[in-house]
């Protein structure tokens, strides 16, 4: 069996790279998600006895008109699986079922995909054996009864163990991914679609992936966590693995992961010994099985904020349904204290009516308040000609300042897959000279992407939009009517360029268009110094921008950005030295 999952990558490295054109939503959505999340509070917590486990894995399943979680859990003596009903900011439980007896008593993290329920029960305290159940939930009034298909694992301490489990389809296959003690190892099983449905063959060992032995030097950071849970999701051709886990330093954190399975290599053993079944057929002992090869690369990392007493460490998943995905946590203990989490994705700018006018929800004093502003879900950034202030976003404190080596007018900001992307250009020193610097905010790296060297004018801002790169080459005094767009290919050679209606340039006096975000079928952009925005749109024909309207807003022109979390817009007020928030009042 021949599986091909293409990789696509976020790549930095030094001057003049390309960054991969996108050809799927999930990174972007990934990325968009809000860090804090919407909370159902445990409501009537039936009397059971919890003591020696907890809460180890949550999934979001939709049945009827109904949406229902479901929570597993270890204890001292039996694996269960809580079931409860979210509606009106609680979480009702409708059951708890036990799963296994000790020594199974380690329900662990786990994964629904369509009907069916994939999750791993160990020895906790043996760790030398495990049972990977999937279960069928709609098949009858006991889904818990007699699971679809099992996998054994005994043997080697620790190794034989199934603390996390992802399930999802895949070109014809579904497949399941399998992490022993603290994520060390992981192992991936396939069987097809078909057989899946008519339970008339067994899984398959395809792949080991030894974590400590994966080169990282592509990861968009080296870090590999002990993830508490592990979900596998699917788009068009590409396989994606997520993670969830708390950091030694307490955060809370969702890992995305490419996963790309190539060609069979050579025949290999299993690391413990493995039995296969369904509930149709005979167990199957396996003693060897191709090895195809495995190349994990982490795309990005996102902290998130969790309330109600949820935690990563204790259980955390994903949901994705109808090209929306979603994050959810649960707490330790089913408690009337504690509840579920859900963070949702923040769309973007779009809104059935357009807004009469932005007006100011958030504003505080950021020093470096000149240039530009951006945000990501935690922390607000305030640019100035050479730096950026990072500070929080709840409280307005700075929490780092970073200088950028070689930088003579930083002019705006843009986040993409976690990464801040900023204009550069040496303004006002002639010949005009431009380049995209890029900053990391979780490792704090500092790149430079492209050089574009002498250009037509001066880069003001630089933003991603339907699937392009786009930059704004600014003319001053009599010469601004001559400012410009240009649309990119990959590679950042120029696709076209536009110019701005007469409508916008009246109104920037001896200046320029300074900021720019995407939205709708076109762009919001500032001028210098008036407290407005312009709404333009891309033209079907010609070469010449459409003006739609002006909207009054908060910001002193300069450099603004869109807001993940209330899908608004960050900007700044330069001479007050604030960055703002501002939100859209429709007409």
């Amino acid at each position: 069996m021949h599986l091909l999952f293409i990789f696509l990558f976020h790549s930095l490295i030094s001057t003049g790279i390309s960054i991969a054109e996108p050809t799927d939503s999930i990174p972007d959505s990934f990325h968009l998600l809000s860090a804090y999340p919407e909370t159902y509070l445990f409501a009537e917590t039936p009397a059971f006895d919890q003591s020696g486990g907890h809460i180890q894995g949550i999934q979001l399943h939709h049945s009827s008109q109904d949406t229902i979680v479901y929570l597993s859990g270890s204890s001292s003596h039996v694996a269960y699986m809580a079931k409860a009903h979210l509606q009106g900011g609680t979480s009702r439980i409708l059951s708890i079922d036990t799963l296994l007896m000790a020594p199974y008593r380690h329900a662990g993290g786990f994964q629904i995909f369509q009907d069916h329920l994939a999750v791993g029960i160990e020895d906790n305290h043996l760790r030398n054996s495990s049972k990977v159940l999937v279960y069928e939930l709609s098949k009858s009034a006991d889904p818990w009864k007699l699971p679809a298909f099992t996998l054994e694992r005994s043997g080697p301490f620790e190794r034989s163990t199934a603390g996390a489990v992802g399930i999802t389809s895949h070109q014809g296959s579904v497949l399941l991914v399998v992490a022993d003690w603290d994520a060390r190892n992981l192992d991936f099983y396939a069987i097809s679609e078909n057989d899946f449905r008519l339970r008339s063959a067994a899984f398959q060992p395809i792949a080991t992936v030894k974590i400590a032995q994966l080169p990282r030097q592509d990861w968009s950071d080296p870090a590999w966590h002990s993830y508490q849970n592990l979900n596998l999701v699917s788009e068009d051709e590409t396989l994606y693995l997520v993670g969830f886990a708390k950091t030694s330093e307490n955060r809370q954190v969702a890992d995305i992961f490419s996963i790309e399975i190539g060609e069979k290599e050579n025949w290999v053993s299993p690391d413990f010994k493995l039995v296969s079944s369904h509930s149709s057929g005979l167990p199957e002992k396996i003693d060897s099985f191709p090895q195809q090869s495995v190349t994990l690369k982490k795309l990005g990392s996102k902290a998130f904020i969790p309330s109600l007493e949820a935690d990563f460490k204790a259980a955390g998943g994903l949901h994705y349904q109808n090209d929306k995905l979603a994050i959810l946590s649960a707490p330790y203990q089913l408690d009337s204290s504690a509840g579920v989490n859900i963070f949702h994705t923040k769309q973007s700018m779009h809104s059935e009516a357009l807004p009469k006018e932005w007006q100011l929800s958030v504003a505080f004093y950021a020093k470096e308040a000149h240039q530009a502003a951006a945000a990501d879900s935690l922390y607000v950034y305030a640019i100035n000609n050479t730096q950026i202030g990072q500070y929080e976003r709840k409280s307005g404190k700075l929490q780092k300042l970073i200088d950028v080596p070689g930088s003579i007018h930083l002019n705006s900001g843009f986040f993409y897959k976690g990464y801040l992307y900023m204009a550069h250009s040496n303004y006002p020193q002639k010949p005009d000279r431009s380049d995209i610097r890029s900053f990391d905010p979780i490792s704090g790296d500092l790149y430079t992407v492209v050089e574009f060297g002498e250009t037509d004018g001066s880069l003001t801002w630089v933003v991603r939009h339907q699937g392009h790169w786009w930059g704004m080459f600014a003319h001053y005094k009599e010469n601004n009517a001559a400012s410009y767009l240009v649309k990119w290919d990959a590679d950042w050679q120029e696709i076209s360029r536009f110019r701005f209606p007469k409508e916008v340039i009246e109104q920037l006096g001896s200046m320029s268009v300074s900021g720019g975000v995407p939205y709708e079928d076109g762009f919001l952009v500032t001028g210098h110094d008036e407290r407005e925005l312009f709404y333009i749109r891309i033209p079907e024909k010609g070469s010449t921008l459409e003006y739609v309207d002006t909207y009054p807003a908060p910001f002193t022109g300069q450099g603004i950005a869109s807001d993940p979390l209330t899908g608004g817009l960050v900007g700044i007020d330069r001479k007050a030295k604030k960055v703002m928030f501002a939100t859209a009042e429709p007409k």
